[in-house]
Order: structure tokens, then sequence, then C-alpha cells
């Protein structure tokens, strides 16, 4: 029983399974460049111009520093749907609990042990899909975790608005955090075979 053990323990990984790594690896490592590169062309090339300010035009020189929170401001995109707003969320996704928290490093605690959790959600999962949402919720936590380590807080512009209303603004890390969520949900509740009752299933 011992040799059966050990022999399986060893075993190669399916080519699904290297496929789905390779994938969840790989969308963690895009998803958190997406995030930071975004950050850097707001941050440097559409607000350090308003308030006059010199810019970082390499990103790696702007990566490798301390950040400075910029003062608010806001430029138009779509008049009337769309702006850019400087926003510094000191809460969770979405400036949720924004003054809640003191300091950024209960957050950023937070967010590494989120990471670790869906991570370990990872490593156990059979679906691509949940992969995927797992691979995406991780790159955004991490995305925002390096924000509140370089500023203090998240750096969220983008700000959809409906006359009055304005929905709270966000960032790439966001986005894919709450698209990582929907997808393991909906594997979760719609597709995952072994939880769905046999008359579904």
């Amino acid at each position: 029983m011992a040799k059966q053990d050990r022999k399986y323990v060893g075993a190669p990984m399916s080519k699904f399974d290297v496929i789905r790594w390779v994938v969840a690896s790989d969308l963690i490592l895009i998803t958190l460049i997406l995030d930071q590169v975004s950050k850097w062309y707001v941050l440097e090339y559409v607000f350090k111009p308003i308030h006059r300010l010199p810019r970082y035009e390499d990103f790696f020189d702007w990566i490798g520093r301390e950040g400075v929170q910029l003062p608010p401001a806001t430029t138009p995109i779509i008049d009337g749907f769309f702006n850019l707003t400087m926003v510094w969320n000191q809460g969770v996704s979405f400036g949720m609990m924004n003054d809640m928290f003191t300091g950024p490093q209960v957050l950023i605690a937070l967010a590494c042990v989120i990471s670790l959790i869906f991570a370990y959600i990872l490593l156990k999962s059979k679906s691509i899909i949940e992969s995927i949402g797992c691979a995406l919720v991780i790159g955004g936590a991490l995305g925002n975790v390096i924000d509140r380590v370089r500023y203090g807080a998240v750096a969220d512009f983008f700000d959809f608005y409906y006359e009055d209303f304005h929905f709270p603004a966000f960032n790439v890390a966001d986005s894919a955090i709450t698209v990582g969520i929907a997808l393991i949900l909906i594997y979760g509740l719609f597709m995952n075979k072994e939880k769905l009752p046999k008359s579904v299933a």
C-alpha cells in the first residue's frame, strides 16, 4: 500500500493539469502587468500633467520608486458617461469600507491571505473555468497590494456615471477580481457536476 501511495504522489501531471497551470500562471502575470501599466500610464500621463508635475516616462523606473499620492483630478473621456477621476481608496474594492481602516497593513495582510486561499483552490481545482477565476482574483489582489505598499492606498480612476449617479471608481485589478469571483460562482453553482443534484447533473 505504501508503494502505491508513493507511486501516486510521484505521478506526473496530466496534460490537462499542465495546460490549466500554464493558463492560470500566465493570467496572473498578465493581470498584474495590465493593472500596473494602466496605473503608470494614467497617473503619469493623464493626472501629472494636470498638476504640472514631472513624470516618469519609463515604467520600470516608476514601479521601483516609492509612490506619492496625487491630488484629486478629473478628465472627461465620454461626456455624460465616463471620466478618469483620481481617487485614493483606503478600503477594499470599489471604495467599500473606505473609512474603516487607518493604515494599509491590515488590508495588505488580508489580501495576501485571500491570495493564498485562492491559490489553494487553484491547486485543487479540476476546472479550467474555476482556475481562470482564481487566477484573476490572485492577479487583481496582488496588483492592489503593490499600490498599498507603494502609496498606502489603491489608485482608482475609472469613473462611470449617469447624471448625478457615479459608480464607485475602480481599476483593472478590481475588474479582474470581480470577473474572477463571478466565474468561480458560476462554476460552483451551475457547472460543478460533483455538487449538482443528480437530477440536474
